[in-house]
């Protein structure tokens, strides 16, 4: 098949939402490491991993070989049946979140892990009333769409109702210099609707990505994280951490974004990273919520299947026998500091944010990042898209990314934007 047959299978048989990133449609012929081949033969340097998801590299030989092993074992099963490996990995897993976590729901994916985690929350809460950030991103099922800030990836049918979304802090250009010192002003609101359901005796949820992915790679400062703390003990608010594209060492200097930036959420929800690549989520979270739906009936056919948790196993010890954790946060340091250092004054650039191996260059205009991503394309360089404009080029590559390949990536970029 060529290169026009199979354009025209995804343009005339593939539902209309499905749609390529570049005017000339990228064909993949293989992958390997941190590099992608099209069907040209052109290589690529993946500076954004599969959506933030291939973070120990393509076709990683470890992770292969683990799932190998385990397709020659047994393949899938379901939870009617039980198995050693997914007890192993659970026990890992739950070992890594820390603290009181010692419950644990496998999923096929990040969306399925939020869905999961809201209808918990509510079920443990008897409260209806959730709460997200506008410019946050929670999935693609009916629920987590309109749990979703982002109002573009809403569906064309009613909301459920008791959705309210608080304003995405953007500390860097708020014109409200004490929030330091004092409440920022974006949680207000929030604060006086969370008082009106605590008097009816009931908790807030609130959802949080302790880096807003797809809304624009959006870093909170660290006092806001502070003040958000407060808040949530204040109101005995119900925190979900959304860690599915921060988690596994992505937001750097630790495992989980809520352990980087001392959230202490209810339920944790994971994905994409988590088997590198492998369909797998988790939804984890404490007795005390466990023993509020102990009587809840819940099963997913897919969740947990062998081969992903054989997958996701691998990942643990490998970042566990590596110095990922700290290489992430040094290098993503050091290439936040150039990336701004070259660019930042670039007049098509309104700023440049990130933390650790996710950064965002916030464009002016969403036709000047979608020129900058064909661009970086032609020169042999994949980034993301994201923000309510589409208006930000997201770098989000494997955690394998080393110091050479970010140089690159600057490289790159001074032929992009000169």
């Amino acid at each position: 098949m060529n290169s026009k047959e199979i354009t025209d299978i995804f343009n005339f048989n593939f539902a209309p939402f499905v749609r390529p990133y570049y005017q000339e449609p990228l064909i993949v012929s293989r992958a390997e490491g941190e590099y992608i081949w099209d069907t040209d033969g052109k290589k690529y340097l993946d500076a954004y991993s599969g959506v933030a998801t291939v973070s120990l590299g393509h076709c990683n030989k470890r992770v292969n070989d683990a799932v190998k092993a385990q397709m020659d074992n047994f393949g899938h099963i379901s939870y009617i049946y039980r198995f050693e490996s997914a007890a192993n990995y659970a026990k890992t897993l739950l070992n890594k979140c820390g603290g009181d976590y010692c419950r644990v729901f496998f999923t096929n994916s990040g969306s399925e892990s939020v869905d999961l985690a809201i209808m918990i929350a509510r079920a443990a809460t008897s409260s209806e009333s959730i709460f997200t950030f506008s410019e946050g991103y929670h999935g693609g099922t009916f629920l987590t769409k309109f749990s979703t800030g982002l109002d573009n990836w809403h569906a064309s049918v009613n909301a459920p109702p008791e959705i309210f979304y608080i304003t995405t802090p953007e500390c860097v250009t708020c014109r409200h210099k004490d929030c330091e010192t004092s409440r920022c002003i974006c949680l207000n609101r929030a604060c006086e609707r969370f008082e009106q359901i605590n008097k009816k005796g009931l908790r807030p949820i609130l959802v949080v990505e302790p880096v807003l992915g797809v809304g624009g790679i959006i870093t909170p400062p660290l006092h806001y994280f502070k003040m958000l703390s407060e808040v949530i003990d204040e109101y005995n608010v119900f925190l979900i951490c959304d860690e599915v594209q921060t988690g596994f060492g992505r937001a750097g200097g630790a495992f989980f974004g809520f352990q980087k930036y001392g959230l202490k959420p209810d339920i944790v929800c994971m994905g994409k990273a988590i088997a590198n690549g492998y369909p797998l989520g988790a939804v984890v979270f404490k007795e005390e919520t466990s023993e509020r739906v102990k009587d809840m009936l819940h099963f997913n056919t897919f969740g947990g299947n062998p081969l992903s948790i054989a997958a996701a196993a691998e990942v643990i010890k490998i970042i566990d026998e590596t110095d990922i954790l700290n290489a992430v946060e040094e290098n993503g340091r050091v290439f936040l500091r150039d990336m701004r250092l070259f660019f930042e004054e670039r007049p098509q650039i309104n700023r440049i944010r990130g933390a650790g191996y996710s950064i965002g260059l916030d464009f002016e205009s969403a036709q000047s990042a979608s020129e900058a991503l064909n661009s970086a394309r032609s020169e042999g360089l994949l980034v993301g898209i994201g923000g309510r404009k589409k208006n930000v080029i997201r770098i989000q590559p494997p955690l394998t990314f080393t110091p050479d390949h970010f140089h690159e990536v600057v490289e790159i970029f001074k032929k992009v934007l000169k």
